[in-house]
Order: C-alpha cells, then structure tokens, then sequence
C-alpha cells in the first residue's frame, strides 16, 4: 500500500493540571522473513497524525480503518526522530520538577524493545533509554556552566515484572521476589528496592547494562529475543542550590512493556507458555485500567489486579507526564493484533493525568522543621555570646581529670592557709570562690551550647539529606526532635539554677563585710558556700552522663527492634512462598483491607 512517510510533527498544547496521555504510533519497516513470506503493507500515514489500515481478508472492499494520534511514525523515521518527537519533551519536564513516563507498547515483534534501547553500540540507533541518559547529563553540565551555585544529583533503579513477581534487576540476587506496597504519604513503592547514585552518563550506561543483562528474555516464532517481562527504569534528577535548602525533584519512568503473543502464532510452550500467559494477564490488566479510567461512569480502577498496573498507576491518571508509544508491525499478517493496538491506544489517548510540580519530601521536611531551626539558632546566639567571651578561659571538661584537678587544688590551698597571713587568705579564698562560680557557670553553658549547636545539625542534617528512606524517617525526626527538646528544657532548668546560685552568692558577697566581725569568720563562711557549690556541679555531669547514657541504650534497643522486624517479615515472607500457592495467596491478599481503626487486616 503506498503511503506518505513522516517525521515527527507531534501536536502541541500546555501542560495543564488535567493533561491527557500523549500517544504516537510508531510503524516499523516490513521484516525480511515477512518479504519473502510475500506478506503485505496494510498501514498507509495519509496524514502526520493520522493512519490507516486496510483488511486485505475482504478483497479490499471493506473501507480502511482510520485513527487519529499526537504523531505517526513512519517506517522510515530514526531513532533520532524518535527521540526529538517525544523523548526530549518528557525529559525537559522532568529537569522543571515533574515526572515523567514513556512506555512502549504492542504486540511481540513489533519492535517495543528497539525503540526504547536500540543498539547501544551504534549513536544512531541509540533508543529512548540511551538518548536519555545523555541529554540528562548534557543538561546538567550546561546547567552547572551557566550556575556554579547548582548542582544536581541522579538516582536509578531498575526492576521487572515476570510472572507477575517484583525482580530488582540491579540486585546480586535479581530473582528474589520484592513486595510492592501503597499508602497515603509514600504513594507506590517497591520494598528494599536498590538505588544506584550515579555521577555521569557512563555510570548509568553501565547499570542500565547490568539491568539489561539480568532482564527475562526468550526466543519463540515471532521474535528471536523477546522480553518475556516487563521492564521499568526509574531515574530520580534531583535539584539543589548552594546557600538554598528547597530542592527540585523530577522523577522519569522509562517503561518497556511485553509483547502481546497468541500462542498459534508464537509457537510457544512449558515455560515461555506460562511467560505467555502471565504477559497476557497483566497487558489484559492494564486494557482494564485503561478503560476505566476513560469511562465517566466508572467508579472503581483495578489496579491491583495486576503488578504492572500498580507499578504504573501514578502515570496512569496520576501525577506524571506520559507519553505512550504504540509499536505495530505493517504486514497482513498481523492485521488483528496492529488493530488491537491501535484500539487499545486511541482509548489510552482519552485518559486524563493530574499533573502537578513535585513537593519533594526533603521540602517538606524542611517546613516542617524551620520554626525547630530559627529557635535554635536564636539560642546559639544567646550562648555564643557568653562562650565567644575573649577572657575566658574554658576549663577541662573530661569528668576524672576534672575530679583530680579539684583534689590537687584543694591540697595545694590547704599548704597555701598553713602559710598565708590573714589578709592574704582572705584575697585568695575570695579570688578562688570567684573564679570556681564563674567557671561552674561557664561550663554549664559551653555544655548547652554544644549540645544546642550538634541539635542544629542534626536537625539541618535531616531537612538536607534527603535521598535515602527520607520518607520513612519524617516522623522518627519529628519524634526525635520531641526529645532534644525536653533534654533542653533540662539543660535550661540546670542553668537557671546554677544563675540563681549565683545571683545569691553575688548579693551575700556585697555585704559580706557587713555581716562577719573576723576575717577568720569570712573565710570559714566562704570555704562553706564553695563546699556547697561543689555537689551542684557533681549533679550537672552526672546528669549529662546519665542522658547519654540513655540515649546510647535507647539506639541498641531501636537497632534491636529493626533487626528483629526485619527477621520475622523474611521468615514469613517465606513462610508463604514455601507454602501457600501463589493463585490462593493473590486471593487472599485481594480480599484483606486494612481497618484504619483497629490498627488490623481484616479479610471482606
């Protein structure tokens, strides 16, 4: 069939909080088995976004059958076309803090699998994941030339769904099956899932190698080396500035679905049947998802019928900018399954996402916390004041030297009295008591203020750090920062006790000279108040061990508690695996839901 071949000319409209699924429809060229099998083109593009197909099972009398799409592609078009039509878009959201999904979608053989990967080897066929890869990394040279206060960090992760099991792709053990779960605050994830942190284009190449390596893959009739699962990359771009503590975060989904298969044609059995039907399942799944999701009346969308579904369920009519491409191949022979794909896509292109900028958790945790940080650093420069003095000189705050300080010093002052006249007993005595309050204070604030500063820290440390598990330790911080706080609601007691000891001392030492009739009088009284401000400073480091005391024992037990959880969810985990087959634990998981109430799994 003749037909008008077209580069890309994708329609264009603004992101809008309601934007529908872009949706392009790629042709792949006519294979060499099909020329000499003498199969025909049926596919004509008589427009840039608009294809036909004919059935040729009716002698030509039946009238094509017409869809209209964002863009076509024809036989004829390059990876780079590809690439500039609907993978640069994506990417370029993605920089401005949104998310972002393109998956490949169509029957095995159809070339789903070159169109995302291509051949690596070869810059010109390079897929959408390798293009990717390298505009991500130009973008963030360019970015940091143009800004030298910005800089960027990329995380990656790679799983499939096979046989309707999590695999993580970039694990020593990538067979191992991972759970995915869902809830209000994390949104969708897979449990102990790797992340890899890379800093160039070269590191990513090779862990999406890796991932390539460890991916299912099977020869059946239709296709020498089909994808017998589906595959997602994930890549988190994260953005910071020096001297700013808000952060842009975009995350791309990079999705390379199965092949639809009909056993007739792909010749397939035992395993590759199972494969097969699991393939068929999930896609069955996703056209499900799809329609309810383009049905107005439709109140419920099953997407957990099915791991891929829930895997995909933020960029299908959630907060994501999709792009789906439709592979289909334009011979006669694969009439039914290119008419299915097109159907299956004119429906996909009707699904509305909401699509909003990214409030990352490491934003959120620093709302959170600034009122926590602007008390602190208004208490930090309270006590600065008093430990930034020039003239004082700090003394030593190990708790045994210190105790071995003052029993020399006593001993030195008892030989000192032996020989001192009166007068100058007197001058010494209360020079030391002067000094002793000054640095029983002083200690007690640099303690403070120490403790004070290393709170700071840890506080700006957790509204910073944000990559690892950030979103399951907001609440431990929160809970975490309940705690410095009363330890320095202690800590300010001590210090206000310590002040009124010596607002007392002070005032006694004004009328000292009124109230004893001896000097030898004096000098007892003075050698009774520094004996009682001794305990006082006894108390202060006992306290301060006490609390790190505490502290120490409460982290062993938290350490504890997670090592123990962790071993009594692998045994059960296990437990069902060995036991319990997976068609009766799918229906049991179904029918559990979770009792908000009751903090309990109740089974419907």
């Amino acid at each position: 069939m003749a037909q008008m071949d077209t580069s890309c000319l994708m329609v264009k409209h603004e992101l809008t909080n309601e934007d529908n699924i872009r949706v392009v429809v790629r042709i792949r060229p006519l294979s060499e088995k099909e020329i000499k099998s003498a199969f025909k083109n049926i596919i004509r593009i008589d427009h840039p976004n608009h294809i036909s197909i004919l059935n040729l099972t009716h002698n030509g009398d039946e009238r094509p059958k017409t869809f209209a799409f964002d863009a076509v592609l024809g036989e004829s078009s390059s990876q780079e076309d590809v690439y500039e039509c609907f993978g640069r878009p994506v990417v370029e959201k993605v920089f401005e803090g949104y998310n972002g999904t393109i998956f490949a979608y169509g029957q095995t053989g159809s070339g789903k699998t070159y169109t995302m990967e291509g051949v690596q080897e070869n810059k010109d066929e390079w897929g959408i994941v390798p293009n990717a890869i390298h505009h991500i990394f130009l973008a963030i040279d360019q970015a940091t030339d143009r800004d030298k206060t910005v800089s960027f960090s990329v995380r990656v992760s790679y799983v499939e769904v096979y046989n309707e099991n999590i695999h993580d792709l970039l694990s020593e053990d990538h067979t191992a099956s991972l759970s995915i779960r869902e809830d209000p605050l994390h949104g969708v994830f897979v449990k102990r899932l790797t992340g890899f942190v890379v800093a160039s284009s070269t590191d990513l190449y090779n862990v999406t190698t890796l991932g390539n390596r460890n991916r299912a893959t099977g020869s059946t009739k239709m296709n020498e080396k089909s994808s017998r699962s589906h595959a997602v990359l994930m890549v988190t771009i994260q953005q910071n500035v020096s001297g700013k503590l808000m952060t842009r975060v975009g995350s791309l989904h990079l999705v390379d679905l199965a092949g639809s298969e009909r056993q007739s044609k792909t010749g397939t059995s035992g395993v590759r049947l199972k494969e097969a039907s699991k393939i068929n399942q999930s896609l069955s799944t996703l056209g499900k998802v799809i329609a309810a999701l383009v049905d107005a009346k439709s109140t419920h969308v099953p997407y957990r019928e099915s791991k891929l579904t829930l895997l995909l369920k933020n960029s299908l009519g959630g907060n994501s900018v999709t792009t789906m491409v439709a592979n289909v191949a334009p011979s006669d022979y694969n009439y039914d399954e290119t008419l299915c794909t097109l159907r299956y896509a004119d429906r996909a292109k009707h699904i509305k996402n909401h699509v909003q900028l990214n409030d990352s958790p490491r934003n959120i945790a620093i709302e959170r916390t600034a009122g926590e940080i602007l008390m602190l650093k208004k208490e930090l420069e309270q006590l600065s004041k008093i430990v930034d003095d020039p003239t004082i000189e700090f003394i030593d705050t190990d708790q045994k030297e210190r105790i071995e300080e003052l029993e020399e010093e006593e001993e030195e002052e008892r030989r000192r009295r032996e020989n001192m006249t009166n007068d100058e007993l007197a001058a010494y005595l209360e020079m030391k008591m002067q000094r002793e309050v000054h640095e029983t204070n002083l200690l007690l604030a640099k303690k403070e203020y120490d403790k004070v500063q290393q709170m700071l820290q840890q506080v700006e440390k957790h509204a910073i750090v944000g990559e690892e598990n950030l979103l399951e330790k907001l609440d431990e911080q929160k809970q975490q920062l309940n705690v410095w706080s009363l330890e320095l609601k202690k800590a300010a007691s001590t210090e206000r006790e310590l002040e009124m000891l010596l607002h007392w001392l002070e005032s006694d030492m004004m009328d000292i000279e009124d109230k004893y009739s001896s000097l030898q009088e004096e000098v007892d009284e003075k050698t009774k108040k520094l004996n009682k401000l001794m305990p006082v400073l006894g108390r202060a480091k006992k306290e301060l061990a006490a609390l790190e005391k505490k502290q120490r024992r409460q982290i062993l037990k938290e350490v504890d508690k997670v090592r123990d959880m962790t071993r009594h969810l692998d045994l059960y985990d296990h437990i069902l695996s060995q036991w319990i087959p997976e068609d009766k634990l799918l229906l049991i998981e179904k029918n559990m839901t979770w009792d908000e109430w009751t903090d309990e799994w109740t089974i419907r």
